[in-house]
């Protein structure tokens, strides 16, 4: 919930500088809601990790090409000519990302 009185002004910074909206751990539920709107963009960054026998961390924004952590959330887009960010998975956010809706960064 954002602060009282908080406005977005489509900045970014909550998806460029706070290293938990790129850089954490989704949930199963997540997994399955990405599963079910034939996201496979979005799961191809995801690295899941297991803990146990049945269970797993999905490390996430993982580059499908190295493997590796990416260095800013590959699902932040600039407008075209502009100062301003949108979310191209807004709606499909993981749920670890509360700041990140802090901004409410959409299209």
């Amino acid at each position: 919930m954002p602060p009282k009185g908080f406005k977005c002004k489509r900045c970014g910074n909550c998806c460029i500088k706070l290293i938990d909206s790129f850089q954490g751990t989704a949930e199963k539920s997540d997994i399955k809601n990405w599963e079910k709107s034939c996201r496979s963009d979005i799961l191809e960054c995801v690295g899941p990790i297991r803990i146990g026998e049945n269970s797993f961390v999905y490390d996430i924004w993982i580059s499908p090409t190295t493997g590796e952590d990416v260095l800013r959330c590959p699902w932040l887009k600039k407008h075209p000519g502009k100062q301003t960010y949108y979310c191209r998975i807004q709606d499909l956010k993981p749920k670890v990302a509360p700041l990140m809706n802090l901004c409410g960064v959409s299209g």
